[in-house]
């Protein structure tokens, strides 16, 4: 206690600490000086940047004006343009559900409800996603259940608000800590105003915004955790204060709970930090705050360990109570391992996990390789070109979906963050960006955790989330070191105007890629469903005729070939049907009732309960699918869904008086499953194709006493338009 009482008093003592600050002065051109007070720091304290320069008013209006543009391009790219925060989308509710359990009291959630990101532990599931994003769910969900799969775009859109804040003033404060006796020059500022674009406009994190679900909002999390601990810590740096070392340990932790790995960021940060102002070895004094003599330097080290390790320890806690073991996830009990051959042959090779080093050398080529988009003659104008990790040390993949890599998708920032980076590495402490080397356990700890994604056997663009927070802090140097340059530096302004023209180029290049490759992510790869597809292709095909480019490739077939090609588009017949070809098999975009889709409007006679109706007969001979209704009361409806006489799915749904309701069974050959939707709203679902040829029988009753007799309603059969492949073959030549 006796200790734990003298680092409160020697942090208060960080609080109170008078060191000299000065003014401002007024200055030509880019130029701006600072002259310093007379105060005498006193004798033996440790050389501290002055802390005494407020926030330029110029920076903060060039940060809020881009932030306001940022999150507003966010927020209608991650609701597909229409403007809905609450929009349901697959996997949206995965937090909502374990937000429930803990409501509960445990962390299992139901056998199911979670489908193949379940993992089954001692008869429990779980799941290995982290629960801050449940947690700020708690007190809506306590109120109401209306919301449950609905707070995820909402969460993000916030999530990514905090990203570009702590961004901002994370730049703002290390230039601080490069120039505290001076205001931003004017080429500073604009170089700043190009890097926070940069971050909201083609960073990684706009590209998250490509899907609202699970694995986009836990990495957006993390980030924003990660990037706010960076922006405590570097205020930290300019003058010490005991709430930033809470603060600093609360986002810790919420890039910990958030996703774990992205934890290690700034857990490494404020460890290597505390344990240089600890022991105060030559090699490592340099990274120790600067701080006046009257404070104790060990107890500072001690607050800051305590700020790194707490977060790290609720973490493996938590890992421990739902999988026995402190940090990794038991990837060989993930629900429906044995479906996928590839995760199964990934376990194999890697001892029952999906991690190995061996997979470095491929993975960081396809992170950093340029030639993974092409320009493309369709909207909008560039393609991914889908090529394969090298083969290097005999890789095993899970999975490798199509991506971008780094390198094109944020050229200003890894310039900037080349240039910062360098600055941090070779300064040696020398000079006034020799304060930069302050910023080395930063950049360390972000290496680290940018470099934990690198060794999964899975390739995927919104793993290079984990490598933001090094590129922005690195580029918050690299911008710190260009203010600085432009501060010192006689050059005419032809050349600064030519460095700033060159980075607005990097900027536009750079906001181009990563926002075409989020819209084809967003609608063809990772579409929430059909429709947002046939949407894309339609916008396509009225850019060509718009600008009469190149029209949509489409190839018409009598018959669907049985392997799909990725990125093709076909159409069957006189477009009974259209295909999109996908990783593992075809997606039916918009099928007719020749295809074995059947959209049927039910408005029913009787409101009391009924014996159970046949209402379709698909197939014929050994393959029948038999769809069969049955009233249950005033307002709901059974739909079971049977093959060859066995029962595959049962659902219900409503059905009020007066109203009709459009029940839709989709039986394609093409597809997975059949499945049966009642206003939009699945209702039954039965793995196996649909009966080929899709014959059909509409109302027939009998043929065993479990079909009773007829429907009591009147049904009427809808002939959906096709207006996606219709504007596909008017382009086609």
């Amino acid at each position: 206690m006796a200790r734990f009482g003298g680092m409160l008093t020697a942090m208060g003592r960080l609080r109170r600490a008078r060191l000299p600050v000065g003014r401002l002065v007024p200055a030509r051109g880019d130029q701006a000086i600072r002259v310093p007070a007379g105060a005498a720091e006193s004798p033996g304290a440790t050389r501290a940047p002055v802390p005494g320069v407020e926030p330029d008013r110029r920076f903060a209006w060039v940060a809020g004006a881009t932030g306001v543009l940022s999150t507003a391009v966010f927020t209608w790219v991650i609701t597909l343009g229409r403007a809905d925060l609450l929009a349901q989308r697959p996997f949206s509710d995965v937090f909502d559900v374990q937000a429930r359990a803990m409501l509960d009291g445990h962390l299992d959630v139901p056998t199911g409800s979670l489908a193949f990101e379940g993992f089954g532990v001692d008869g429990q599931t779980y799941t290995y996603f982290g629960v801050f994003p449940s947690l700020i769910r708690m007190p809506v969900l306590v109120l109401t259940d209306r919301l449950d799969g609905r707070l995820t775009t909402l969460s993000m859109v916030i999530g990514f608000a905090v990203a570009y804040a702590a961004a901002a003033l994370l730049i703002d404060r290390v230039r601080r800590v490069v120039s505290a006796d001076r205001a931003w020059t004017t080429t500073g500022l604009v170089l700043a105003g190009l890097g926070l674009a940069a971050v909201g406009l083609s960073s990684n994190l706009t590209f998250l915004a490509g899907g609202a679900r699970v694995y986009n909002e836990a990495a957006l999390w993390g980030c924003s955790g990660v990037l706010a601990a960076f922006a405590v810590l570097a205020g930290q740096l300019l003058q010490p204060r005991p709430s930033r070392l809470v603060w600093a340990a609360a986002w810790t932790a919420v890039a910990w709970l958030s996703r774990g790995s992205m934890g290690l960021a700034p857990t490494l940060a404020l460890a290597l930090t505390g344990v240089a102002q600890l022991l105060g070895w030559r090699g490592l004094r340099r990274f120790a705050l600067r701080v006046p003599a009257s404070a104790r330097p060990r107890q500072v080290g001690v607050a800051l360990l305590v700020a790194a390790l707490v977060p790290m320890a609720a973490f493996v806690a938590i890992n421990t109570a739902k999988f026995n073991t402190p940090f990794s996830a038991p990837f060989s009990a993930q629900v429906g391992n044995d479906a996928v051959p590839a995760r199964q042959a990934a376990l194999d090779e890697y001892g029952g996990g999906l991690f190995s080093l061996r997979l470095l050398p491929a993975t960081v080529w396809q992170t950093i390789r340029p030639d993974l988009v092409s320009p493309s003659g369709q909207w909008p104008f560039l393609e991914f070109t889908r090529n394969e990790p090298i083969d290097v040390g005999d890789p095993v993949w899970d999975n490798v979906e199509p991506s971008a890599g780094a390198l094109v998708t944020m050229p200003l920032l890894v310039l900037l963050g080349g240039v910062g980076l360098a600055a941090v590495v070779w300064s040696r402490g020398r000079g006034p960006t020799g304060r930069l080397v302050t910023l080395a356990p930063m950049a360390a700890g972000a290496a680290v955790a940018a470099a934990v994604p690198l060794t999964i056997a899975f390739v995927a663009q919104r793993y290079i989330t984990d490598a933001v927070p090094l590129l922005v802090c690195a580029a918050a140097a690299g911008i710190a070191v260009g203010d600085r340059w432009a501060a010192v530096t006689r050059l005419g302004g032809g050349r600064r105007a030519g460095v700033l023209l060159g980075a607005a180029a990097l900027l536009l290049v750079g906001v181009w890629v990563t926002l075409s490759v989020t819209w084809l992510h967003q609608r063809f790869e990772a579409a929430p469903d059909n429709a947002t597809t046939a949407a894309a292709l339609r916008t396509q095909a009225a850019v060509a005729e718009r600008l009469s480019t190149p029209a949509v490739p489409v190839e018409r077939r009598a018959e669907l070939p049985a392997d799909p090609v990725p990125g093709t588009n076909v159409v069957i017949g006189d477009c009974d049907g259209l295909y999109r070809g996908g990783d593992v098999a075809w997606r039916p975009l918009e099928v007719t009732s020749a295809r074995g889709r059947y959209h049927l409007r039910i408005r029913w006679d009787a409101l009391s309960a009924t014996p159970p109706s046949r209402l379709l007969t698909l197939g014929a001979g050994d393959d029948v699918v038999v769809v069969t209704l049955r009233r249950l009361d005033e307002t709901r409806v059974q739909v079971r869904l049977a093959r060859n006489g066995a029962d595959i799915s049962v659902g219900s749904t409503t059905a009020e008086a007066g109203r009709e309701h459009d029940l839709v069974v989709d039986a394609d050959p093409a597809r997975l499953g059949v499945g049966v939707t009642a206003d939009g709203t699945g209702v039954a679902f039965g793995f196996g194709a649909g009966p080929d040829p899709p014959s059909v029988e509409l109302g027939v009753s009998g043929g065993s006493p479990s079909e009773g007799p007829p429907l009591p309603a009147r049904v009427t059969v809808v002939d959906d338009p096709t207006p996606t492949c219709d504007a596909l073959i008017d382009g086609d030549p």
